[in-house]
C-alpha cells in the first residue's frame, strides 16, 4: 500500500515538554502543514498562532495574533518525584512528628508512556538528578530545614516539644536545573 510509511526513532510533544516515544501500535495522523524537526533546544522560541473555532468557524490565520513562545529549558529539567507520601500516607489530614518524606524517582528519557502520580515504579532518576527537600514552619515562613544533594528517596524531620502548619517542598534538580514543578504539601504538625 503506497498511503503506508514507517516511522523509527520518532518522538512526540509539544512545545517545551518532554517528548514521548511512538510505541509500534500507534497511529499517526499528519496534517499539512508539517515539518519534522530535531529536539527543541535551551535557546529555541517559537512563533505561534491559536486558531480558533467557534460555531461561527475558525478563525482565519492572517487575523490570528503572533506570539512569541520561548522555551524555558523545560525539555532538559528533570521531573519531580511522584507518589510522594509523609509517613507513608498520601497527603495527611495532620502529621505526628517525627516526619518521614518518601517518593519515587521520574526519568523523562526511560518514561515512555503517562505515569500516574501514585505509581511506585521508581523510573531513573536520570543521570545526575538529585533532590532538595525543605521543612518550612508555614506559620512563620521560617525555613527549619533544606537537604540537597538526596540521591535516595527520603527525607527526616524531627522537631522536639513544637506543633505548626509544617511546608514541605521537593525538587528534582540536575546541575543548575529545578524541575519544572516543587512538590509542596502543608498540614498541621506535632511533635509528641
Amino acid at each position: 500500500n503506497t498511503n503506508k510509511t514507517t516511522l523509527r526513532s520518532v518522538k512526540r510533544g509539544l512545545i517545551d515538554t518532554h517528548p514521548k516515544a511512538i510505541q509500534a501500535a500507534d497511529k499517526v495522523w499528519l496534517y499539512e502543514p508539517f515539518i519534522f524537526t530535531d529536539a527543541f533546544n535551551a535557546s529555541n522560541s517559537v512563533d505561534a498562532k491559536m486558531l480558533t473555532r467557534t460555531g461561527r468557524g475558525e478563525l482565519a490565520a492572517a487575523s490570528a495574533t503572533q506570539r512569541n513562545h520561548v522555551i524555558a529549558q523545560r525539555v532538559n529539567k528533570p521531573l519531580r518525584p511522584a507518589n510522594v507520601r509523609l509517613n507513608s500516607i498520601y497527603f495527611p489530614a495532620t502529621i505526628t512528628g517525627p516526619l518521614t518524606v518518601s517518593w519515587a524517582d521520574r526519568d523523562e528519557s526511560a518514561t515512555t508512556s503517562l505515569l500516574l502520580w501514585t505509581d511506585a515504579t521508581d523510573q531513573g532518576p536520570s543521570a545526575g538528578t538529585t533532590y532538595t527537600v525543605e521543612f518550612f514552619n508555614d506559620d512563620t515562613s521560617a525555613l527549619l530545614q533544606s537537604t540537597s544533594g538526596i540521591t535516595g528517596n527520603s527525607d527526616l524531620w524531627t522537631d522536639t516539644g513544637q506543633s505548626y502548619n509544617i511546608r514541605v517542598e521537593i525538587t528534582a534538580k540536575n546541575g543548575s536545573l529545578d524541575s519544572h514543578e516543587t512538590f509542596v504539601f502543608i498540614a498541621p504538625f506535632s511533635e509528641p
